[in-house]
């Protein structure tokens, strides 16, 4: 059997598994030139680009919004069909590492000893 590649995007870094998340037939995934972008998983295609602090911060997906967290920036909301941005949260932590969001909480932290486990609303 020869594997066969289907389609390829040329990101400009080594892909971090944080910034990368895959759903409704899309891939969520954070390129070097600082842009969040979401591709046809079938086609390749570039179905929306936004440009974000960084390259290789945390990527999470709930409900019909992907969650951004950078490296200092805060946590960016973008609904997971359009790109369309939606909130932008800033905090007074430095690198806040992880965010994962369960119904109406964010939870944030983790980075080393450095920042503690924290909840947030959505």
């Amino acid at each position: 059997m020869i594997f066969r590649g289907r389609w390829q995007r040329d990101l400009q870094a080594a892909i971090n598994p944080n910034s990368l998340r895959v759903a409704d037939h899309g891939v969520y995934v954070t390129a070097r030139s600082n842009k969040l972008s979401k591709f046809d998983l079938g086609s390749g295609e570039a179905l929306w680009t936004q440009t974000v602090p960084g390259s290789s911060g945390w990527v999470t997906l709930a409900d019909d919004r992907v969650f951004y967290m950078s490296q200092g920036d805060g946590l960016f909301c973008f609904r997971s069909d359009s790109g369309e941005p939606l909130v932008r949260w800033e905090y007074e932590l430095v690198y806040l590492c992880y965010v994962e969001v369960w119904g109406d909480i964010i939870l944030t932290g983790g980075w080393r000893v450095y920042t503690e486990l924290s909840a947030y609303d959505r």
